[in-house]
């Protein structure tokens, strides 16, 4: 009788073991499929976010590179603007310089058209003329009598004198009114500044339209 009790016990000391085991094993494999599960989702989670996060970053850097680009095109543009500009200023004051020392008969009509100008601006009265020392001679007393009738209508009795020192400038005129004190720089010098001053920016805008990139281009 013992022996069959002892047997029976061992038996199902065996079983309960066994079943424990299973168990465990089950157990093991349950806690491992929810690990790999976890691990799996947080894998993907982390391809996605690195993902976008590379997708941000190439979107900053291409964003980057086409502002830098951009701004260099603009640099560039504007470099060129200003090299065609000063080209297109040297290339005027050649030409105006070639008026000045052009023919005597050229010259004198040239400062004559400038002197009836400034005057009709002074509106009459006493009129002393600078000029060039190359143009001095020119001005002769008669000259500038017969000038004075080619005044404007309602300035005829402006009178037309020579100053007595000459004029630093290329060519053209300064006028002064001696009982205003007021002067007008009809100088070819002065001219060309004028013209610098008042139409840089439309012949700047006329160069950059052409070549400059716009907002919003690729």
């Amino acid at each position: 009788m013992a022996t069959i009790i002892g047997s029976g016990l061992e038996g199902y000391l065996h079983r309960q073991a066994r079943k424990r085991a299973l168990n465990l094993i089950a157990e093991a494999k349950e806690e491992a499929r929810r690990t790999l599960e976890r691990a799996t989702a947080e894998t993907e989670a982390l391809r996605l976010r690195m993902r976008a996060e590379t997708e941000r970053a190439i979107e900053e850097e291409r964003r980057r590179a086409v502002a830098q680009a951009r701004l260099q095109a603009k640099l560039l543009v504007t470099s060129r603007v200003e090299e065609i500009l000063a080209e297109l200023w040297d290339r005027a004051a050649d030409e105006l310089q070639r008026a000045a020392e052009g023919e005597p008969e050229e010259r004198l009509e040239l400062v004559a058209r400038l002197t009836l100008d400034a005057a009709e601006q002074l509106g009459g009265g006493t009129l002393e003329l600078a000029v060039n020392a190359a143009d001095r001679p020119l001005l002769t007393r008669e000259y500038l009598q017969t000038l004075a009738t080619r005044l404007p209508q309602g300035i005829d009795s402006a009178q037309l004198l020579l100053s007595e020192e000459e004029a630093p400038i290329w060519g053209g005129v300064i006028v002064y009114r001696q009982d205003a004190n007021q002067l007008v720089d009809n100088s070819l010098d002065q001219r060309l500044d004028l013209v610098r001053r008042t139409m840089r920016d439309e012949v700047s805008r006329l160069l950059s339209s052409n070549g400059a990139p716009r907002d919003g281009a690729h």
